[in-house]
């Protein structure tokens, strides 16, 4: 069995690497290419039938809350993808396609499971066996000299190894823990190289890569259009996509790709009678088929509910800080409001089911301090030093004055107000509470009050402070009904 030449994916780890490189030199790999294919790939990421942000319909929901709310949202999507459901894929899966030396039930099975687990097609899904085996194949040759069991060892081409060593792996759980890990990190290199663009746009960088990165990012932009009840229409597809995969809900893992999954072999015996010997990763391989099962669900979990999330609104951040979106309106705002406050980012976080929780601790509090930042620099308060009686903000004045009143008080009394503001001080209750029954001393209590942290105030103090600035220059606007 060989790696087929005509197979071959990608990897975004290094390209992402590439982009981070200061030296014109290895830049000049950098193509138009590269970015083409990361940008198809990172489209099926979040098309995928695992992924929560796959369809309209996390979207659609939050626009039919926002109409309800008394915004009027319209959106226009452009769209060319191809997404093939995984599911779909597992059930009926054809190889004839594939070499022949890959048309074998140890395959099938390989294949099915992956599909399922990752929600990619049979195709993108040995494309990814290949890199995952690709990237991994000096660790995989020094793990089996080690434990004196080296397939092939006369031969010394690596293409020989591989060989030997795919043959080996497939029908396994082994092969499907490393797939699921390299894909689970191709994925996060994706959004990283996103938001890495979104940074490199508006930088002080050869016009070469900027351009490589504009071009890059309008294709993202170019697939939604949002028009709203008060006039203009704004490309927000590189907006819509982040967000819903900051904030959709996660999509569990169901009883068929578990089974798939958890009927792989531990070991392929096939080698003169030997089982395979034990590789340098987790022995997750050679658990029960209930613990294996649930591995699979708290490791997906954490990829779709922690990671992903985060690196969403990483991408999020610099997308407003980057200065690709000059300026947002009350329908933009509200929709980040509401959709932070769905995924309740700045409660206490006990959603899914991990082990380490202190790592979870730490992601969440990261979590909640990015959607702070959000919020606050999707305003644009760092560039308002020069407030001048000429200042007029679409998130404020535009639109009649009955829809103005309308939807300021609903983003400031009922979204800001009564939903952010009051977690603060639940948040204070709690800690203080917690403290005062483990420490007697009073002033070590009420010094502890001020570790408390509030970062939904960043959201709350630069909503008030452009009202106010805005009131302040304007006088004479709908804005007077809040002073």
């Amino acid at each position: 069995m060989s790696l087929h030449p005509s197979f071959c994916h990608g990897d975004d780890d290094r390209t992402f690497s590439l982009l981070l490189m200061t030296s014109s030199n290895d830049r000049e790999t950098l193509t138009k290419k590269l970015f083409d294919d990361l940008l198809s790939r990172f489209l099926s990421d979040i098309g995928s039938s695992v992924s929560g942000a796959a369809g309209d319909e996390y979207w659609n929901q939050l626009l039919e809350k926002a109409k309800v709310d008394g915004f009027s949202i319209e959106y226009s999507c452009v769209r060319n993808d191809s997404f093939t459901s995984s599911s779909s894929c597992a059930a009926s899966l054809v190889t004839s396609e594939f070499p022949v030396e890959y048309q074998t039930e140890k395959v099938k099975a390989h294949l099915a499971a992956t599909c399922s687990l990752l929600g990619v097609s049979p195709q993108a899904a040995l494309l990814i066996t290949e890199d995952a085996l690709r990237k991994n194949i000096k660790r995989l040759k020094n793990s089996r000299r080690k434990s004196n069991f080296f397939l092939n060892e006369s031969k010394n081409d690596e293409i020989d190894f591989s060989k030997s060593l795919l043959s080996s792996l497939f029908g396994t759980r082994i092969l499907l823990l490393i797939v699921r890990d390299y894909h689970y990190a191709q994925q996060i290199s994706r959004i990283r190289f996103i938001a890495e663009a979104l940074r490199r746009e508006h930088q002080k960088d050869e016009e070469r890569i900027k351009s490589l990165c504009s071009d890059f990012l309008s294709q993202f932009d170019e697939r939604i259009t949002l028009t709203y009840s008060h006039g203009g229409a704004n490309r927000r597809g590189l907006f819509q996509i982040l967000l819903s995969m900051a904030c959709a809900p996660e999509k569990s893992l169901g009883r068929g790709v578990l089974y798939l999954s958890s009927s792989l072999s531990t070991y392929n015996t096939e080698n003169d009678g030997e089982s395979l010997p034990p590789i340098n990763i987790p022995i997750y391989y050679a658990l029960s088929d209930q613990d294996f099962s649930r591995h699979l669900m708290e490791e997906h979990s954490r990829q779709h509910n922690i990671e992903l999330r985060t690196e969403a609104l990483e991408a999020l951040f610099a997308l407003f800080y980057g200065g690709r979106i000059e300026s947002i309106n009350r329908g933009d705002y509200m929709l980040l409001l509401s959709s932070f406050e769905s995924q309740n980012f700045f409660t206490n976080y006990k959603r899914g089911f991990y082990k380490e929780k202190k790592i979870c601790s730490i992601r969440a509090r990261k979590q909640s301090q990015l959607c702070a930042l959000i919020l606050a620099g999707s305003l644009n308060l760092c560039k308002l030093s020069n407030i001048n009686s000429e200042l007029v903000l679409p998130l404020f004045l535009s639109g009649d004055e009955q829809s103005v009143r309308q939807e300021i008080n609903y983003i400031g009394r009922d979204l800001l107000l009564h939903k952010f503001s009051c977690r603060v001080l639940k948040r204070r209750h709690t800690a203080l509470s917690n403290k005062r029954r483990n420490d007697n001393d009073f002033f070590h209590y009420m010094f502890e009050e001020e570790k408390v942290e509030a970062p939904e105030s960043i959201a709350l103090l630069t909503f008030g402070v452009l009202l106010k600035l805005c009131h302040k220059n304007v006088p004479h606007s709908a804005l007077n009904l809040f002073f």
